[in-house]
């Protein structure tokens, strides 16, 4: 239950922090705009630091919770899935949709490095990443 707990408070804190800086970035753009395409690329880039941060922090999250590296993980593939089905449904740039399908997995990593470093890593089931 626990580390389902965790991953449920991970991708709270994931949509959190993707929610706050897509909406700084429709502020810096001055509104919503009429599609993606329309949006200045600090604004782009911004939704883009959204989802990197966003998983990152989620990622964290669910392993400071849990300890269970593969709930960081889960959190990187629930995001990753909403980027996916935010890319069907309005079309982005090229550039976009790479970053977009591959930052989850960066911020993933990056924030089991970081927990690792910081003994955020159990292995109390004698499996997983050794801390």
């Amino acid at each position: 239950m626990r580390r389902f707990l965790s991953v449920v408070g991970g991708a709270v804190v994931a949509i959190v922090v993707m929610l706050a800086l897509e909406s700084l970035a429709h502020a810096v753009a001055g509104g919503r705009p009429a599609s993606v395409e329309a949006m200045s690329t600090p604004a782009k880039l911004m939704v883009l630091a959204g989802y990197f941060l966003g998983t990152f922090a989620g990622a964290l999250a669910a392993l400071r919770l849990s300890g269970w590296p593969a709930a960081a993980w889960i959190v990187g593939v629930l995001v990753l899935a909403g980027g996916v089905a935010n890319l069907v449904t309005i079309p982005h740039p090229l550039w976009m949709q790479t970053a977009t399908l591959l930052l989850p997995a960066l911020a993933v990593a990056a924030a089991l490095r970081l927990g690792q470093r910081r003994g955020l890593v159990h292995n109390s089931a004698g499996r997983g990443v050794p801390a």
